[in-house]
């Protein structure tokens, strides 16, 4: 079963198009509307398929959606996610001044410590910043997604972050060396969602099957990297997940 990571559920019929394909998924809910279009989705298809779901719903706010929603209105859902995030800091690809984005950001990092959930992190352009901050959070547990400085990798590393590497992966040096030197117990692959790839390639055509065949290709990469052979890796990635998650 391929694993992707970290997923917005950005367009209709993505997450049908995954159980078709037995793709399990970590989908990032950063609303109220979000949490409920997907956790009704999650709820039919266990229903309808009476088995339980492998997908699981992860709930934050985003540091570019500070301004739009209020963190006690929205613990509630923190409460009911069973992984906290993406949350973070950014200081590249919004305009939302960082000390705002740190005040929310610092409230949920609080949050997931008192109640020991595993966190999915943004950074960009803060790296230096976010090291410090998850570092006084001890014995917390931390999926960097698409991590994309060449700095600071070893650091991130040793302060044992997981990893969701993003779909660029070959055409990216950052994850590529990230890839290298990272354990793979601390490897998964992420998609971010169809936008993202449509982002990322620049490409407003594509497809399920691309999205598809991209996690595919990445988790081929990552296996000839460290050696080992596609099912091997597969089994690893869902260890990794039920650890990431403290199952």
């Amino acid at each position: 079963m391929l694993l992707d990571a970290h997923c917005h559920n950005d367009q209709a019929g993505l997450l049908e198009f995954q159980k078709q394909n037995g793709i399990q998924a970590i989908i990032n809910c950063e609303n109220r509307a979000e949490w409920q279009k997907n956790q009704t989705w999650v709820k039919k298809h266990e229903q309808s398929n009476n088995t339980d779901d492998n997908d699981l719903l992860s709930f934050g706010i985003h540091p570019w959606k500070v301004n739009d929603v209020d963190f006690k209105e929205m613990q509630p859902l923190l409460k009911q996610a069973q992984i906290i995030g993406e949350i973070g800091l950014d200081t590249v690809w919004t305009s939302i001044p960082l000390e705002q984005q740190l005040q929310v950001f610092k409230q949920q990092l609080t949050f997931a410590f008192e109640t020991q959930k595993p966190v999915i992190i943004h950074t960009k352009g803060t790296e230096p910043l976010m090291l410090d901050l998850i570092k006084a959070y001890p014995n917390m547990h931390f999926m960097v997604h698409w991590y994309s400085d060449l700095n600071y990798i070893d650091e991130y590393i040793q302060a044992g972050c997981w990893f969701s590497i993003g779909v660029d992966l070959l055409e990216s040096e950052v994850s590529m060396s990230l890839v290298h030197k990272a354990p793979i117990e601390k490897l998964f692959i992420e998609s971010d969602g169809m936008e993202s790839i449509k982002w990322a390639f620049d490409d407003e055509q594509v497809q399920f099957k691309q999205y598809q065949a991209l996690l595919e290709r990445n988790l081929q990469a990552i296996a000839d990297i460290k050696q080992i052979s596609i099912n091997k890796l597969e089994k690893i990635m869902s260890a990794n997940l039920c650890d990431f998650i403290n199952v």
